[in-house]
């Protein structure tokens, strides 16, 4: 994330660059802000939609009918992902709301302890700049390369540090979709929606491997384009 003060980013001892001033970290809190907003009213009309009639409705315009669940249970388990999806989307956005309202105090507080006005980016602010790149970056393939990038080339002091920042923002990249599913996942876990459950569960542990790793490749790479310049 290149430095938005009024003088050039110079590099600390060690190599670590400084990150930037409190400009980006208004910005990222208020993605986060806006993120989460969204997620939470989303979430609540998916809350308030879900209900068994509408599942019904849903299950009996299905083209293709299950033969392994009951048509009574499915519509249960209709009703119960709706229904925890709705919770799960708000508490998701529930999380981003909390990290962009605790953001800027987090900053403010890291300025005051090392007595620098653009102290460098800790594990903290790696794993918020994924969460606030979450939205876009976490649907678009390769996107988390871009967070673990941005934090490598800009933050990172050697590549051991690239690849630390780079897998605490792909982190900060699947938290949220993490949240998510977490809830629908464990209200089906148990009964005749239990494989519906797992295969949440296998699908939000492979989005959350891939953006973790793809964010530690990109970390990695960083350092290396800034190593060239």
């Amino acid at each position: 994330m290149p430095s938005t003060a009024a003088e050039p980013s110079e590099p600390r001892e060690g190599g670590t660059m400084n990150s930037p001033d409190r400009t980006l970290d208004w910005v990222l809190s208020v993605l986060l802000v806006l993120q989460g907003l969204l997620l939470v009213v989303v979430g609540v009309a998916v809350r308030r939609f879900a209900s068994p009639e509408r599942s019904r409705e849903i299950v009996a315009e299905m083209e293709v009918k299950s033969t392994v669940i009951p048509e009574v249970d499915l519509v249960e388990t209709v009703t119960q992902l709706l229904t925890w999806t709705g919770v799960g989307t708000a508490a998701a956005g529930a999380l981003l709301l909390a990290l962009g309202a605790a953001f800027p105090f987090y900053r403010g507080r890291l300025r005051r302890r090392t007595g620098e006005a653009a102290p460098p980016v800790d594990d903290p602010t790696a794993f918020v700049a994924g969460a606030a790149a979450s939205g876009l970056t976490g649907s678009v393939p390769l996107g988390p390369a871009v967070v673990g990038g941005a934090l490598g080339y800009y933050c990172g002091a050697d590549r051991s540090d690239g690849l630390r920042l780079g897998l605490i923002g792909g982190l900060g990249v699947a938290a949220p979709t993490v949240v998510l599913v977490a809830f629908p996942t464990a209200a089906t876990a148990t009964g005749p929606a239990a494989p519906v459950a797992a295969v949440l569960a296998v699908a939000a542990f492979v989005a959350a491997l891939y953006a973790v790793l793809v964010s530690a490749l990109g970390g990695v790479l960083g350092v290396v384009i800034a190593e060239w310049d």
